[in-house]
């Protein structure tokens, strides 16, 4: 026999109700009550005494109201949610009169499941075991509706005993059941009671007194009568075990296994397999309906322009530079595409740094002119003329890195060299088109060009053609625009729209210089020919136009003599500083009338200063040097000192003071003091080679100089051909004709995106700044449909945002359902130890069941209608790029919408379902 001791200890406990008049009816009052820990022991009395009510608080099914229940010690009022949910588990064996066998399981998953919440693993010795003392044999794999009600309540007995519990609570185990069965039942008991405590609830007082150690009669919630049956069990002992709570709450928290949670969830589906579809059918409409208002509110010209360019394989994109401003006279708005400058070119590489830039020219030199008519091309006849251009519209240089980055192929011929005449250049296929279209004229003999062999080698203008690249353009889209010049159509007209732009903007209509063209002739030349440099000086409160210039030099190329300003660097000048003809000063005693009267005049005043500064100077210094000075020219003066310094280029005796130096003074004095000081401010405004005026730039004149071929006198507004002498930076800088920047494009959607939207920069002001344009041929169609695709999607939102709404609520009902129909279940698997978060799973997985499903089924609808209207919109404009397509967005949304409203509609009603009492669930007490 085992070791006796008090194992519950009941103290004064009350339980009220609320019955339905709102009055509290009071089940157990003022009870006391100990119970050993083994031994049979019956509480019996009439139905509604409470005797249930007992065994549901010592089991920890219900919460009593007043008092304290001690389980080996511990004071149950200490016991969490999660301290109930191990006793139940670890201490407890549950045999209820209704079975309360889980109907969805066999009979072995019954019996295992209790061990698996426990954490055991199940042997099948141990099944065998327990269904061979059960009298069960062959019965495991069977479902709870296959057995007898005798051979259900076994079943329960033995998930109560396969776990080996120290406490038994049965509730009426043989009301049910015929007397013979009833009586192999309160055997099992009788037997069990021996190393465990057995409590049986039972309105059979016979059987009660027959097989009990103890029976405890109770009547109106009170104990009547408590009547010891074995002598040998005592009533009161004071040797409670004390496990203590750090004890309780240090047992491990095992969970159902995630199989048997997917299994009891799908089970749970298939039992309402209608509503389901019901359910699933309106969710999966609203679902996709969001999905396809979200993917074309979503529409992004930008966007839909990087994925229309991988589509196209388009390895490249070009921007160009946008100036606008309001002009100050007539207030009118203005828009202007000037030269982009080495800082526009580092911002755009500071926001992608990821691409190649290549600059393409406009100036390609000093007499190649900008069209491909100066190539000669014949009058053409009977042409409409639509699909091909005489312009060439830049030019840059070509290497294999630049064949392999743009994705152009070198078709016919070879790549420029260098040579003697540096004169080679490759055209595109378009040009080729072109020529092949038309005679051109050689000399004075018309040539036919009928394969790519005519045109190599072929020069113009001092220019060889070398080679032919195909850029890639789709001709076959465009051939319709030469078929009928009448034809006066939108998709004419969009399609000329998008035609231009593409030759205007793209590789099309670019010729090819070798590689490094730019650095070793273009600008190593002497004197530079720019865009228009004029020059404006202020003179008082007025400013005065100092004409304007096409040329620059740098001071190490200028030959002439130069007057610069005292402290100015001969050898370099700064980047503001600037040397100008000295046609372009006014005139003395006249500002903003004129140029110098005459250069000798000029002259003169300048030599007649240095003789007056050398003179004053000798005078004041001779006595310095005066021993050293009459020690090589013997008996001297100051005047001879004067000489010395006037006929010397250097002064042995004072080397600061040489000619020199008092040359510089002189000219700071004659041309800086008496006109620069007046000219207190000079600007320069730069017009590009397209015309436009990029800037003006605040710079300081330092110097003049006379040019080898004077203008003359008086000319009011000089338009002087002499070069303006600058900085090798500000040269640079003005000489800059870069018109397009050829972006060579990563691959990588996030990072190209953002020389997309670079591209695309607006500035704060609505019409100031400089903007970066990105250019395609299908940008402007693109943009255009978007407002047409804002329209479209904005009724689809407001739909879908209904259907949203409505299927929320929908599948909030359903799971809500779901969880009223299964409660009695979930009580039951309460009672044996699984936890509130396990019902959450079981219904969370559940909900994302029928979330994952629509998922499925919206995406899988979702993507052919946005596929069909896509096309729809494709057929519209006449553009062949995607404007709208399902991406990752669509997907994880539809993804997050789905099982993010399956979840919610999941959270509320557990959350209220868990605050229910495990044996109010199993009643379906609601």
């Amino acid at each position: 026999m085992i070791g006796v001791r008090i194992m519950i200890k009941i103290e004064n406990i009350d339980k009220e109700y609320t019955i339905k008049n709102g009055e509290r009816n009071c089940v157990i009052q003022n009870m006391n009550l100990e119970f050993t820990n083994y031994g049979l022991v019956f509480i019996i009395g009439k139905s509604g005494c409470g005797k249930t009510t007992l065994l549901n608080l010592i089991g920890g099914l219900d919460i009593f109201d007043r008092g304290s229940i001690y389980i080996n010690n511990v004071n149950t009022k200490e016991f969490t949610s999660h301290d109930y949910n191990i006793y139940r588990r670890d201490q407890i064996g549950f045999v209820f009169q209704e079975h309360n066998l889980l109907s969805t399981y066999t009979i072995r998953k019954n019996l295992t499941i209790a061990l698996e919440l426990q954490g055991k693993t199940v042997s099948e010795d141990e099944i065998d075991s327990v269904m061979n003392e059960m009298d069960l044999d062959g019965f495991k794999d069977r479902y709870p509706e296959e057995l007898s009600t005798g051979q259900k309540q076994r079943v329960a007995i033995a998930r109560a005993i396969i776990k080996t519990p120290e406490l038994i609570l049965a509730d009426e185990p043989t009301g049910s059941l015929d007397s013979e069965t009833g009586k192999i039942i309160m055997e099992l008991l009788k037997n069990l009671s021996k190393e465990r405590l057995v409590i049986v609830v039972t309105h059979d007082s016979e059987s009660a007194y027959e097989y009990g150690d103890r029976v405890v009669e109770i009547s109106d919630g009170q104990i009547m009568k408590d009547t010891i049956l074995n002598t040998t069990l005592p009533v009161k002992l004071n040797n409670m075990k004390s496990s203590g709570m750090n004890e309780v709450r240090e047992r491990s928290r095992n969970r159902m296994k995630t199989k048997d949670i997917m299994s009891l969830s799908l089970k749970n589906l298939i039992s309402k397999k209608y509503r389901l579809i019901f359910t699933i059918l309106l969710c999966t409409i609203a679902f996709t309906l969001f999905g396809v208002s979200d993917t074309i509110a979503s529409y992004d010209a930008e966007d839909a322009l990087l994925q229309s360019l991988n589509k196209v394989d388009r390895k490249y994109v070009t921007i160009s530079k946008d100036f606008s401003y309001i002009d100050e006279i007539t207030g009118d708005g203005i828009g202007e595409r000037p030269s982009f400058t080495d800082d526009d070119i580092l911002e755009l590489n500071s926001i992608y740094s990821n691409g190649n830039f290549y600059k393409v020219f406009f100036n390609y030199n000093d007499y190649f002119g900008t069209e491909v008519n100066k190539l000669k091309l014949l009058e053409y006849e009977n042409q409409s003329g639509r699909i091909y251009t005489f312009e060439i519209n830049g030019a840059t240089e070509i290497s294999n890195e630049f064949l392999e980055y743009t994705g152009i192929e070198l078709i016919a011929g070879s790549l420029p060299e260098r040579n003697t005449e540096d004169n080679e250049i490759i055209i595109t296929k378009y040009f080729y088109e072109t020529f092949k279209n038309f005679d051109i004229e050689q000399g004075e003999e018309n040539v036919e060009i009928t394969d790519l062999d005519d045109i190599i080698g072929k020069i113009f203008n001092g220019y060889k053609i070398v080679g032919v690249v195909d850029t890639n353009l789709d001709f076959e889209r465009y051939s319709f625009l030469d078929e009928d010049p009448n034809i006066d159509s939108d998709t004419l007209r969009n399609t000329s729209f998008e035609f231009q732009s593409l030759l205007d903007t793209g590789l099309h209509t670019l010729i090819y210089f070798r590689e490094g063209y730019y650095d070793e002739v273009i600008d190593n030349q002497s004197v530079v020919t720019i865009g228009t440099l004029s020059l404006s000086t202020k003179i008082g409160e007025k400013y005065i136009s100092l004409g304007q210039a096409n040329s620059v030099t740098k001071l190490s190329n200028l030959t002439r003599e130069v007057y610069m300003v005292s402290g100015a660097q001969v050898s370099e000048l700064n980047y503001n500083e600037i040397i100008i003809p000295i046609d372009m000063l006014p005139k003395f005693g006249e500002p903003g009338f004129g140029v110098l009267n005459t250069y000798p005049n000029l002259m003169g005043l300048i030599e007649d200063e240095i003789d007056s500064l050398v003179s004053d100077f000798a005078l004041t210094n001779y006595s310095l040097i005066v021993d050293d000075f009459e020690s090589d020219f013997g008996n001297s003066s100051h005047e001879n000192y004067k000489e010395y310094i006037l006929s010397n280029e250097s002064n042995v005796y004072q080397s600061d003071y040489n000619l020199s130096h008092f040359t510089n003074l002189a000219r700071e004095t004659i041309v800086m003091n008496n006109l620069f000081d007046e000219m207190s401010g000079t600007e320069l405004g730069y017009f590009d080679n397209f015309g436009f005026l990029t800037e003006y730039f605040d710079l300081k004149i330092v110097g003049v100089y006379f040019p080898e071929n004077p203008i003359g006198d008086v000319i009011d507004r000089p338009e002087v051909d002499n070069p303006i002498v600058m900085s090798t930076d500000m040269i640079e800088y003005v000489n800059n004709d870069i018109g397009l920047i050829i972006v060579i494009l990563s691959g990588n959607n996030s990072e190209d995106i953002k020389i997309i939207l670079a591209g695309n920069k607006e500035t704060d002001d609505d019409f100031y700044g400089i903007d970066y344009i990105l250019n395609s041929e299908y940008k402007n169609m693109l943009e255009f449909a978007g407002g047409y695709i804002s329209f479209i999607s904005l009724i689809l939102v407001s739909v879908g945002g209904l259907f949203a709404v409505f299927s929320s609520l929908l599948l909030f009902n359903f799971i809500s359902t779901s969880i009223r129909f299964q409660q009695k279940d979930i009580g039951i698997l309460r009672s044996i130890g699984a936890s509130s978060s396990d019902v959450f799973r079981i219904f969370s997985i559940e909900s994302l069941m029928v979330g994952l499903i629509c998922f499925i089924l919206s995406l899988s609808i979702t993507i052919p209608v946005i596929l069909i209207f896509d096309n729809i919109l494709q057929k519209q404009f006449f553009v062949p790029v995607s404007f709208v397509f399902v991406t990752m967005r669509q997907v994880l949304l539809l993804f997050l919408i789905s099982t993010g409203v399956a979840l919610l509609a999941t959270v509320v009603p557990i959350y209220n379902f868990s605050r229910k009492r495990p044996i109010d669930m199993i009643k379906k007490v609601s």
